[in-house]
Formats: C-alpha cells, structure tokens, sequence
C-alpha cells in the first residue's frame, strides 16, 4: 500500500509539471496503445518533455518524457508496472525505463544514451520482450492465484491491491486471519496443478453490463467505462483486466509462494515467484538447507529434501521444454535450440534437453546453466544427424574450452563443465558456425 502510495505521489508531481488543473498545458493527442499485440512498432514523436517544459532537440544524457502517436509500451497500471525498453531512429537511442499514463497520454521516460532525437523523428519503439514475458507470468499468476484463493478459503475472497513486477508478484486479499502452512501448501498445489494443465488465456472486449452478467471479477477500486477488457484463464478464472498476459499459462512453468502476511486488519498478502525465478528461490532455500543441515549434521534429512526440491524443478520441465522447442530457429536446414537456463543442475539440464530432442527433427540443441557459480552445457542430436556423420563429441570437445573446462560424451549427447559461465553466448556462437560450415 505504501509503495502505491509513493507511485500515486510520483505521478502527482509530474502532472504538476506537465498538465495543468483543467487539462493539459500543452496540446496532444491521446497515445494509441498497440502492445496487446505488437512488441515493436514505428511511432512518430509528437512531444519531448525535459524538466516539465515541452523542447524540440534533446542530446546525450538527458533525462526526458516522450510521447508517441502510437506505442507498444504499457503504461503501469492495476498494479502491473510500466514496460521499459528502447526508441530507436538509426543510432540514435533512448533507453526507457518506465512507462507512465495521464489520462490517455502514455509517457515513455527516460534518457537519450546515443545520439539525438527531435519532435517530428520517425522512431522504432520496441519493448523489453523478455522482461514484458515474466510480468505477464506473474499477473496471469495473480489471476490463478485468486482463483485458487476463492475455492480453498471461500467466496469472500476479493482483491485489495496487487504488484505485479518482472521478478516478483504480491497480491491482496480479503480474509479474517493468517492462512496456516497446510494452506499456503494447497494453494500452491491447486496453482500448480492448473499451469500443468496449461489452460489457454482469453483477451476480448465487452459492454461492462455484458461483463458482469458472465460473473467476471472487478478490482475493489478500479473505474470502468462501458466497455471493458475480460480475461479468462480456462474455466478457472474470469476477471476484468487491462494488463498484459500470456496466451497459455503452460508458459508460467512453477508458481512458488515466498510469503505470507498481513497488510491491514481484515487483508492478508502473499507474495509469489515463478519460472526462472521460482527455480532461483528453490536452489536459494537448497542452499540455506545446506548450512543448517551442516550445523546440526542431518545430513539424510538434508539429501532427501533435496531429492524433493530437485523433483519439484523436474515437474517444470515438460513445459518448459514444450515452450524451447515452440521457439526453435532454423539454421542452414537445421533445427536449433540454444538457451540458458540457470540453476539448472547437470542432471536437470540433461533432462530437458532430452525432452527437447523428442519433440524435433534434424535438431541440435544446446543448454547451459550457472549452477553454483560453476558452468554447465549439454549438447545433444537427434539421431538423423548422427547419421550424417555430425558428433555432439567433436561439437563439446571445440566448445569446453570457451567455458573453462572439458567435457565429452556420445555422439548423440556429450556435455561439459567449466568456470566461466559468462561465455555461455560465444560458445554458442561457436556451435552456430560449425553448423553453418556443414
């Protein structure tokens, strides 16, 4: 609540500067938003705001609010915050990092970091995409999680507020007291079981009326027009949104619950992970188990917790490995896969990529993890290239050392291991020409 109270001073002050009591001090059009489905667009700038004063020219360095007649940028609102990214004309370049809206006019600010731009300049405006991916993680989360809520603790459980961020979600609720462990674990359960069953999330637009005849949910405090956005996750969820989200909640892989606490008398909070994220925090409290089981040498119960945590990332895997192969790229008649996924152990990574291996033809994939500081990179073939003569060997035995290490293995499937996972992408690199070559 205080952080919203903070952001809510923020946009004050700027409307301040920039508009005046009974409108804006400068006329503009409202911004056409586009990033429901575009991540990158050419937009005209209409108006450089520097210092609340509208300028014509700005130069490196300068800290701006700029708006654009069209944007794939969305703007915080709901609790989702702003996207950030890059306007680009040439090698001119401003970096945004947030994204603002008065009225209906969407505020891209931050600062040139290359170059010049101009009022009237033609820009490409492109999104963070793989930032804007893990948000909309998180607020379909939300939705789930809401859901969920409302079947293990009752229908009286109702939004109060929300952060939905790149990295984290929180989410407020109505209900009397603390939910006790058993219940935070059936949440979890119940949550994940739905992103196993990887339900498809619908967009579309309908009267306000219409919308709450179908018994879509409404944020306690949030004003409607007569036409509003309904997203719906299967059947277990139906809720008016205007934020962004995924297309199926598959794409969420693990949601972890990180906290539970009270906000005010009356509304509790939970804070949550997912995807990469959730993995980071499972190997976090991995860790921590470490150090406590050393301390009081438990040594087995320590191993078989960690059997579980290790079996719990697996379950992520089938997805995740669903979503690699939707993102293959061809090169030179080949199908290739190539990702980080860190805090991934060996065996993990082995995992997955075999999932992968299954799903493609004429395919090399390649995966690496920082686990433990240390790096780790599998390769692996389908069996029509071995045919052909191509070894995951030869392809290790070449790129082990641009990680800091050694490895081997089959011809299908080899791996390495090293210390300097910094150079997973010019590894990478190097298995991308030595298919280029073939």
């Amino acid at each position: 609540m205080e952080e919203q109270k903070e952001r809510s001073k923020a946009g004050s002050a700027m409307k301040g500067d920039v508009f005046g009591s009974k409108g804006l001090k400068i006329k503009v059009k409202d911004s056409k938003f586009v990033g429901y489905l575009e991540n990158s667009v050419s937009a005209d700038i209409l108006i450089i705001l520097k210092d609340g004063k509208e300028v014509s020219e700005v130069l490196v360095g300068d800290n701006l609010q700029v708006v654009l007649d069209q944007t794939p940028f969305y703007a915080e609102s709901g609790g989702q915050v702003g996207d950030t990214g890059k306007l680009t004309n040439g090698k001119n370049i401003f970096e945004v990092m947030d994204t603002q809206k008065i009225d209906n006019v969407i505020l891209h600010i931050g600062k040139v970091s290359s170059g010049t731009f101009r009022k009237g300049d033609q820009v490409v405006a492109r999104i963070d995409c793989e930032r804007r991916q893990n948000i909309a993680r998180n607020h379909t989360a939300t939705h789930i999680l809401q859901a969920v809520l409302r079947e293990v603790l009752g229908k009286h459980v109702q939004q109060q507020g929300s952060l939905v961020a790149a990295e984290k979600f929180r989410f407020d609720f109505t209900h009397p007291k603390g939910l006790t462990k058993d219940e935070i674990l059936k949440v979890e359960e119940i949550a994940n079981r739905y992103v196993n069953n990887d339900y498809a999330v619908g967009c579309r637009q309908m009267a306000f009326n219409e919308a709450k005849k179908t018994g879509a949910l409404a944020f306690f405090e949030e004003k409607y027009g007569e036409c509003v956005r309904v997203v719906t996750v299967g059947d277990i969820s139906k809720e008016l949104c205007g934020g962004t989200h995924l297309t199926s909640i598959g794409e969420i892989n693990l949601i972890k619950i990180t906290g539970e606490s009270s906000v005010a008398s009356g509304i509790r909070r939970i804070e949550g992970v997912t995807a990469g994220f959730a993995r980071q925090f499972i190997e976090e409290q991995k860790r921590k188990a470490v150090e406590e089981s050393a301390k009081s040498n438990k040594l087995k119960e320590f191993k078989e917790q960690e059997k579980k945590r290790n079996a719990e990332i697996n379950k992520t895997l089938p997805a995740r490995s669903v979503e690699l192969a939707n993102k293959s790229a061809t090169l030179n008649g080949i199908n290739t896969v190539f990702s980080i996924e860190n805090n991934l152990e060996i065996n993990s990574l082995r995992l997955l990529a075999d999932m992968i291996k299954v799903k493609l033809n004429r395919a090399v994939i390649a995966l690496g993890s920082q686990f433990d500081g240390k790096a780790s990179l599998v390769v692996g073939l389908t069996q029509d290239l071995c045919a052909k003569g191509l070894s995951a060997k030869d392809i290790v035995l070449q790129v082990a050392p641009i990680i800091g290490g050694a490895g081997g293995g089959r011809e299908d499937f080899s791996q390495a291991g090293g210390n300097a996972p910094e150079n997973f992408g010019l590894a990478f690199d190097k298995i991308k020409d030595i298919i280029n070559k073939l």
